[in-house]
C-alpha cells in the first residue's frame, strides 16, 4: 500500500519542536514519519498540553481525518 502512495508524497524535514498541524485545523494532509518521532499533543480547556501518543518511524498521522475532511482532533 505504501508503494502506491509514495510517488505522490512530498518529503518535509522538520526541526525539533516545529508544529505539523494544530488541533481544530482542517485536516488536509496524511503524514508518514520516516525518521525521528512526532509527539501528538491535545490541549485541555485550561490550555494544558497532554501527550496523546508518539508517532514512530513508519507510522502514519492524520490519515483518517484527512480522508474524511474532519479537523485534526489533536
Amino acid at each position: 500500500e505504501r508503494a502506491r502512495w509514495l510517488p505522490l508524497a512530498t518529503g518535509v524535514t522538520l526541526r525539533r519542536g516545529q508544529t505539523v498541524a494544530r488541533q481544530g485545523e482542517p485536516a488536509t494532509h496524511l503524514y508518514l514519519v520516516q525518521s525521528g518521532f512526532l509527539k501528538v499533543l491535545q490541549l485541555t480547556a485550561e490550555g494544558t498540553e497532554l501527550i496523546v501518543r508518539f508517532v514512530a518511524p513508519g507510522e502514519p498521522f492524520g490519515g483518517v481525518v484527512a480522508l474524511s475532511g474532519a479537523p485534526y482532533p489533536v
